[in-house]
């Protein structure tokens, strides 16, 4: 909707988690979990494992003796396509088009990893169909993803360790600005998530909390 837009969260420094207490939120979070709200970021097989010795940052308790005294090189940034097309029927892009939808996500893929911190961003195009993939075509409009995960099991960026327990630190942010945004983070194992869908100036937000240790 022209005018409108998403209000961004404050973003926090790599590293910090979520602040406040977890709720979990029964059989809403294990509905919601069990069928759509991973596939929405591509979650496609099966959650990969904790690395069993992640990277840890300098100074961790290894030996400092041949450390240069020249600042390191930072961490070279990879890029490759990414392609995704998700089916939304009830909620997201559902909600913010008023009818179920299929969107093709386009980009470039771009990851660095340094000192135990994965980014990733993400910056293309969102095609947006009526009903399934060969549905009229009803809007093409900008996509973007960034987001950080401490220690990542997977040093692809993608997918996350959806709904892992051990997962300490992650914040994902994948938006179609101005009509939808799923915003996540993780600490701990404690998951919480905003599903904002913007319709005719109207703004809906539906939270879910779920602590996947317990």
């Amino acid at each position: 909707m022209k005018g409108t837009t998403i209000p961004r969260r404050t973003k926090r420094p790599a590293g910090h988690g979520i602040r406040g207490r977890a709720l979990l939120v029964g059989l809403l979070v294990s509905a919601f979990v069990a069928a759509e709200a991973p596939a929405a970021l591509g979650w496609e097989s099966t959650p990969i494992a904790a690395a069993a010795d992640p990277d840890r940052p300098p100074g961790s308790g290894d030996s400092t003796d041949d450390v240069s005294d020249e600042a390191p090189s930072p961490s070279p940034t990879e890029c490759e396509p990414f392609k995704y097309r998700q089916l939304y029927r009830s909620w997201g892009p559902a909600k913010a088009f008023g009818r179920t939808v299929s969107v093709l996500y386009e980009s470039e893929r771009c990851v660095s990893v340094e000192n135990g911190i994965l980014r990733i961003s993400m910056d293309g195009t969102a095609q947006i169909r009526e009903g399934n993939s060969r549905g009229r075509i009803i809007a093409k409009r900008p996509f973007e993803l960034e987001g950080t995960w401490v220690h990542p099991s997977n040093t692809s960026g993608w997918p996350p360790d959806w709904w892992e327990c051990s997962v300490a630190d992650l914040d994902y942010s994948w938006r179609i600005p101005g009509r939808y945004s799923f915003e996540v983070e993780a600490e701990d194992g404690r998951w919480a998530l905003d599903v904002i869908t913007v319709r005719g100036g109207k703004t809906r937000t539906v939270r879910w909390t779920y602590n996947a240790c317990r």
